[in-house]
């Protein structure tokens, strides 16, 4: 459910750059925040602090509002993360969108797929 073969291939084109898994926090109440940067060398990390959210249950809010670039990878993992809990009864929320975050998601039209709150 959860492997990273949708992050081969055409992925490695970045079009913008997005998560700093170093940066993380997911706190108590369900919510990850993102910095910066997020991209594919840093998914992997990013997936293992997102499924330990998963596993707390209930929605999570994803804060983006300090993303500056992003890449398709971590678009994709966002889309996917909100789709795998979508099918366990979760939901996922991508809240508080920086300029730099809308401007990627527009450019791959993520922003009409995304669930923001």
């Amino acid at each position: 459910m959860w492997g990273l073969s949708f992050f081969r291939g055409a992925l490695l084109f970045s079009m913008c750059t997005l998560f700093n898994c170093e940066n993380v926090k997911v706190s108590e109440v369900n919510v990850i925040e993102l910095n910066d940067v997020v991209d594919i060398s840093k998914v992997e990390t990013l997936l293992e602090s997102m499924k330990k959210t998963a596993d707390l249950g209930g929605e999570v809010q994803v804060d983006v509002s300090q993303v500056k670039r992003i890449d398709t990878a971590g678009l994709q993992l966002l889309f996917s993360f909100q789709e795998t809990l979508k099918a366990q009864h979760g939901s996922v929320k991508i809240s508080n969108p920086s300029d730099e975050f809308m401007n990627c998601a527009r450019l791959v039209g993520f922003d009409k797929v995304l669930a923001f709150s």
